[in-house]
Parts: C-alpha cells; structure tokens; sequence
C-alpha cells in the first residue's frame, strides 16, 4: 500500500491495475482490458474507472511522480519547441554529416530538431528533421500571436443599427420591385389580347343570335294587315 492509499479510499486490486495501465497510453478502454476487466462494453468499464475518486487522485499523484522522475516541466517542453521552431539548418550541412556518430558532436540544439535518418539509393546519410512549422504553430498559440477570440466592441445605439440595416436593404427591395413590375406587366399585355378576342366573339355571337330572332319576334309583335276581298 502506497502513501496515497494510506490517507484515502483503498483501491481494490483491479483498480490498482486500471491505474498502472492508464499510465501506459492514456487509453481508459484498453486500460480496462490489459487490467483484466470482465465488462463487454469496455469503453464504458474504463468511463466507469475514471468516475471514481480515488482512482482519479491515484491517477493525479502517479503523474505527478513520474513528471518529477523525468523532470517534465514546462519550461523543458518549451525549450524543445523552441529549438524545432527556430532550427538552422547550415550548420548541419556544413559539418559533412556522413552517418549517426557524426550526429554526437553537434549542438545540442541542433540534435533537437533531428528526429531521424535515413540513406538514399546512393548510399547517402540523410537526416530527418522535426516539423519547424508545427513548432512555429505551438509557439504562436502559446504566446497568443494568433487572436482566436472575435472582440466586437458595440459603440451605436440598437435603434442606429436598425435604420442603417434598413436602409441598406431598401435599395434591394426597389430593384427587386423593378424587375418584377415589367414581367408583370408583359403578363397582362399577353393575357389582355386574349380577353378582347373572346369578348369580341361573344359579342358577335349574341348579334347573330340576335339577328336570326328578331324577324320573328317582329312579326309575333306587329302582325301584317291583309286586306280582304269584297
């Protein structure tokens, strides 16, 4: 038993061995595996892990140890970075770099920003060198070179801004009224030929109905006098 588990909640042994192996990768379902977790659903055995208290202290204080052991700290991450971010190569090219021993004697710098190697067709030693632009990248968002935040500053009134709104779009409602009072109005043009024609042939069919019983009703109205013989 650790001095952790001295002062707190004993963890059970399973949990001892989910800590161990969350320690490995960070991976909380395959932690729940390699611990020896009976769970079918292993994402939600190693969810389960992590909700409880003393496992996460556990976890909390090994890390802590272990950035101690390893002096993991800030200011050595940030020095790595640095030194990929602003990594010159010409010295290195300079030095007539001919295989892995050669690297021994540069600068310590400069080794940070070597991540590989590798020889070409012809035999030739080629360095592989760390990202500079990804370096350059965390730099600029740990010094807040890029302003990710939108600051909006409000310096009118809500009623000034409405009247500004309207105004703009006022200009787009008049052409938009203009385009479509010509099509309206062809509409008509084309649909009105189509009125009168029908009203004409109505009109002429009533006369000729007209016509062909007017003599008729003339008749039955003033009948003609035929004078008799004597």
């Amino acid at each position: 038993m650790n001095n952790f588990e001295a002062n707190s909640t004993p963890l059970t042994e399973l949990q001892r061995r989910f800590v161990a192996e969350y320690l490995i990768d960070a991976n909380a379902s395959a932690a729940a595996k390699r611990a020896g977790s009976s769970a079918q659903n292993l994402a939600s055995a190693g969810h389960s892990f992590l909700q409880v208290p003393a496992v996460r202290d556990a976890l909390e204080l090994r890390q802590d140890e272990m950035q101690q052991k390893l002096q993991i700290n800030q200011e050595r991450i940030l020095t790595e970075i640095v030194n990929i971010a602003f990594f010159d190569p010409g010295p290195l090219w300079a030095a007539g770099i001919r295989g892995p021993r050669d690297l021994a004697a540069l600068p310590k710098s400069i080794r940070s920003a070597i991540v590989g190697w590798t020889w070409d067709r012809e035999g030739n030693f080629i360095p592989k060198l760390a990202d500079k632009g990804k370096a350059l990248d965390q730099l600029a968002r740990f010094t807040g070179l890029y302003n990710d935040r939108l600051d909006v500053t409000v310096t009118d009134g809500l009623a000034e801004r409405v009247a500004r709104a309207k105004a703009r779009s006022s200009p787009g409602e008049s052409f938009a009224k203009a385009r479509s009072s010509p099509g309206e109005s062809f509409a008509k043009a084309r649909f009105s030929p189509g009125k009168e024609l029908a009203k004409a042939r109505s009109s002429a069919g009533e006369s000729f109905v007209k016509g062909r019983s007017s003599p008729d009703e003339s008749k039955a109205d003033n009948p003609v006098e035929m004078p008799l013989d004597e």
